[in-house]
């Protein structure tokens, strides 16, 4: 595919920002589509065009035809979703011009692997390993399995969910009131434990095109991880290939994995997007993967990236007790940072009206500041 222009949504995400770069490095024109105002994106040098529309979640139909007047203004030839908005476009991908390519599967396929229950029957399905896991649709299942659980350590979460924001540890937590039902249902599923890891993928009717694996350590509370360096594990690679060649799967990947002392893996849960994997192929041309021009395998870098602000820097004493000080300081000073770039200084600055944005946000909805990064474009099924 030859293109000269390209449509990415989503821009609050540290990952898109790498994206983008990425992109205009290879002399490629960047728009962003935004339902927030102050995303860091918006003082990129990478970014030629900054469009601010409405959230897809609470106007979707309005999104959809901003969207399409974009693509037809501009003369855009590729569209890339990277954050949960992708649910929303891939249900109305019909509806965008054929000139335009939009880089999703299908809806049908994207929510079962967003649905955390779906995802682990599907996987199930094609023979691979994966924990027990029970779907509580009801709050007399809920009682009645927890009942059943005894004493054994297991998890819950909501199915559509994301960041761990309301992930619960049984027995712990065993007298935990939560709001189950059909329309908002939970999935009770076996502590595993052991070594968590992140991946990443982009693929291409099954086949990948590039993969990277990363340790996920040092953490946003219990979501998401801030430090990214490459790890070869075999067994992971070996279960993401497996999963996707049966699937038939094309487009961005990525999956969360415990890895126990005896070398098993077991999969958590699927994000069918962009993730922060994306920082682990700076300076590489996975651009021709999204352009359909390459069929080798695309390796990661091995140099060590984190969100060095505000994560670091406002997590500093439960970052110190996982690390240690020494190292702390070390990795801090070893580390390079996802959005600093002397090229493309303005991300690293404007980093700070963003969260002056979502902290505004966060007060006006009664939300935490996590919950805040997604509320208008989060996909939590039909009712959400």
């Amino acid at each position: 595919m030859s293109i000269k222009k390209v449509l990415i949504t989503g821009g609050r995400a540290y990952s898109t920002i790498e994206l983008a770069r990425l992109f205009e490095r290879y002399g490629i024109e960047v728009h962003i589509a935004e339902s927030l105002e102050h995303c860091m994106i918006k003082k990129s040098k990478a970014v030629s065009g900054y469009h601010l529309v409405a959230s897809p979640k609470t106007h979707l139909a309005l999104y959809i035809e901003q969207l399409i007047t974009i693509l037809e203004k501009e003369g855009i030839e590729l569209l890339i979703p990277t954050c949960e908005e992708i649910f929303f476009i891939a249900k109305e991908k019909e509806r965008f011009p054929l000139s335009c390519k939009v880089l999703t599967d299908s809806f049908d396929t994207l929510l079962a692997l967003h649905n955390k229950y779906t995802f682990i029957q599907k996987a199930r399905e094609f023979g691979l390993n994966v924990p027990q896991t029970f779907l509580i649709e009801s709050q007399e299942q809920w009682n009645d399995q927890l009942n059943k659980l005894g004493n054994e350590s297991y998890i819950a979460k909501p199915v559509f969910s994301r960041f761990s924001s309301k992930l619960l540890f049984f027995p712990d937590n065993k007298g935990t009131s939560v709001s189950v039902s059909e329309k908002y249902p939970w999935v009770i599923q076996k502590l595993i434990e052991g070594k968590q890891y992140c991946t990443y993928s982009f693929v291409q009717q099954g086949n990948i095109l590039a993969h990277c694996t990363y340790p996920s350590i040092y953490k946003v509370g219990m979501g998401a991880t801030t430090v990214f360096q490459y790890e070869q594990v075999k067994s992971i690679e070996t279960w993401v290939s497996a999963f996707v060649k049966k699937l038939n799967f094309s487009g961005q990947i990525a999956f969360d994995f415990i890895q126990t002392k005896d070398g098993k893996v077991y999969p958590i849960e699927c994000n069918p997007r962009l993730t922060s994997g994306i920082h682990l192929f700076r300076g590489t041309d996975i651009v021709e993967c999204f352009l359909g021009r390459r069929q080798e395998l695309v390796f990661p870098i091995k140099n060590r990236t984190m969100i060095i602000y505000p994560t670091w820097v406002l997590s500093v004493i439960s970052f110190m007790k996982i690390a240690g000080v020494r190292e702390y300081f070390r990795m801090l000073v070893t580390s390079k940072d996802v959005l600093f770039d002397i090229r493309d200084i303005g991300p690293f600055f404007y980093q700070f009206r963003f969260l002056l944005e979502l902290n505004k946000i966060r007060r006006k909805r009664g939300i935490s500041l996590v919950d805040a990064t997604t509320f208008d474009i989060s996909w939590d099924g039909d009712n959400g």
